[in-house]
């Protein structure tokens, strides 16, 4: 039988106590250590997606791995495209080498094929134009919802040709509907440290009747890239220089991605 409560029992002993509120500053120190000990901190970040195109083997591997390094140098020169047409997107976040702060950027670069390509082996198929630019948007459906920005690619190294003009027109006229930012990128421009062979491939650019039509309609930017030919300098200094010139080529590259994160 369980004993009968005391008519004296305190009821008091079932009132919680009243507890003084944490100061504001006592929790703005406690979450600040929190924060400080946070190893996975999420950033949302704006896309921008950037597509690569233009003739095939006109440079657009080559410029991606430069922006991703300065220093970025092929082991050898590829007289011909002999591998396999594919579709590569890759993405990057980016950092503030300064104060190595991230960015409110996630780059995605899409890098395509290439059109008029060759067939150096037997056994590959033919890839026409067409199948190429379907195999493109095939993988665009995949990857990304929306672009931000074109970049095609030309060399003057053998002067423009009637396949640098067609490849631009293919691409302007399928991407034409979709508001993109568009550049032209004159590539294996790190041959030439002058700044006077700049101003004369700009002045060849803007007299071309065909090139200079192309560009007026999509608002083209021009921009030129390449990369150091390590094999190329014997002379600490014009290596130096060479370096500088493609850093200088990259960062113009830079400010147009981060200016497509606004699109037409």
């Amino acid at each position: 039988m369980f004993p009968q409560p005391s008519k004296t029992f305190n009821n008091n002993f079932f009132t919680p106590k009243k507890r003084e509120p944490i100061s504001k500053d006592k929790i703005i120190d406690i979450q600040k250590l929190v924060h400080q000990n946070n190893n996975n901190e999420l950033i949302i970040t704006t896309d921008i997606n950037i597509i690569f195109g233009g003739r095939a083997c006109s440079g657009q591997h080559t410029t991606i791995e430069v922006l991703k390094d300065p220093c970025y140098s092929p082991r050898y020169t590829k007289l011909s495209c002999d591998q396999p047409p594919e579709v590569k997107c890759q993405t990057f976040s980016v950092i503030n080498r300064v104060n190595f702060e991230v960015q409110n950027y996630t780059l995605r670069f899409i890098s395509t094929p290439g059109l008029f390509r060759e067939t150096y082996q037997k056994e590959e198929p033919k890839w026409d134009n067409t199948k190429v630019m379907t195999m493109i948007a095939n993988n665009l459906d995949k990857e990304v919802t929306y672009l931000n920005g074109l970049i095609l690619f030309i060399s003057f190294e053998g002067g423009i040709n009637e396949q640098d003009i067609q490849s631009i027109l293919w691409y302007q006229v399928y991407f034409k509907d979709q508001g993109l930012k568009m550049a032209l990128c004159v590539t294996h421009s790190d041959k030439h440290l002058e700044k006077e062979w700049r101003d004369h491939i700009l002045n060849e650019i803007n007299s071309h009747q065909e090139l200079s039509k192309l560009i007026k309609n999509g608002d083209m930017n021009i921009l030129f890239m390449g990369c150091v030919d390590l094999a190329r300098y014997t002379n600490e200094e014009q290596l130096l220089e060479a370096y500088k010139l493609v850093f200088a080529m990259r960062d113009e590259m830079f400010k147009f991605i981060f200016d497509c994160k606004d699109r037409m």
